[in-house]
């Protein structure tokens, strides 16, 4: 018999209303992202950036914490072209006192 455990993530679309949290774990992380990504940490980097799921084939999706709710990653597809038609950009934060 397999032992089934409760999930540890729980995974849904953005929502406008995530933006706060977004744009704070983008903060709280700019030193891990850096050199290689600059995520928006604003509130106006985040509407910019959620326009784009609005009006294009991409669709995002937020990582929470099971337990706690807190906000440990985002996932965003994008159709793309015949050539590469799907890829995705994948971001994680640490949480407070895990590094």
């Amino acid at each position: 018999m397999v032992e089934t455990q409760p999930p540890r993530l729980s995974l849904a679309p953005v929502r406008r209303a995530d933006g706060g949290e977004l744009v704070q774990a983008n903060r709280d992380s700019r030193d891990y992202h850096a050199p290689f990504a600059h995520p928006f940490i604003t509130m106006e980097g985040f509407s910019e950036w959620f326009a784009t799921l609005c009006t294009g084939a991409q669709a995002a999706f937020v990582a929470r914490e099971a337990g706690s709710g807190r906000i440990v990653g985002v996932t965003r597809f994008s159709l793309r072209d015949s050539r590469a038609p799907i890829w995705a950009i994948t971001a994680w934060w640490l949480p407070p006192g895990a590094a």
